[in-house]
């Protein structure tokens, strides 16, 4: 059984969430639980319109007035000279934008080499006590944050 203790620590200490959980929840929302957190985003989920953006109005649909210069010609070097279409797959009926798989993107390791052995040692702890990883990993702030600005 998964814990979901993690997730709902940082859901709880919010400082907007919390009170946006009760008019939706009522009275059981005083204790916050993982299923009020999955319902929300099987809500917020809902209300997304899939294949309407703009992008898909002019690739899959000929709209040529769908997108501004500035966006097309970023398509253009992002299938052109970018070569990101190498990884960030579009089909001819869909576009998911990736390939479910893990690519080197060149971020310089020595940015934050200083921050490796505690991520590993953080990541090993998590895996070694319950497997789960992202819980115990995603709530330190050090191994969760050890990138934020280094990348920017």
């Amino acid at each position: 059984m998964a814990n979901y203790e993690p997730i709902l620590k940082i859901i709880g200490t919010d400082s907007y969430l919390p009170a946006a959980f009760k008019p939706v929840f009522g009275a059981s929302s005083e204790k916050l639980t993982i299923d009020h957190v999955a319902k929300a985003i099987a809500s917020f989920e809902r209300t997304l319109v899939l294949g309407n953006s703009p992008f898909d109005r002019y690739y899959f649909k000929g709209q040529t007035d769908a997108m501004t210069d500035a966006q097309i010609r970023g398509f253009t070097l992002f299938t052109g000279q970018g070569r990101c279409v190498s990884f960030h797959i579009i089909e001819q009926d869909q576009a998911l934008f990736e390939d479910r798989r893990f690519h080197n993107i060149g971020i310089d390791i020595n940015q934050f080499q200083q921050d490796v052995p505690h991520l590993i040692k953080v990541f090993l702890e998590a895996n070694n006590k319950d497997g789960n990883v992202d819980g115990m990993v995603l709530s330190d702030k050090k191994s969760s944050g050890s990138l934020e600005g280094k990348l920017q």
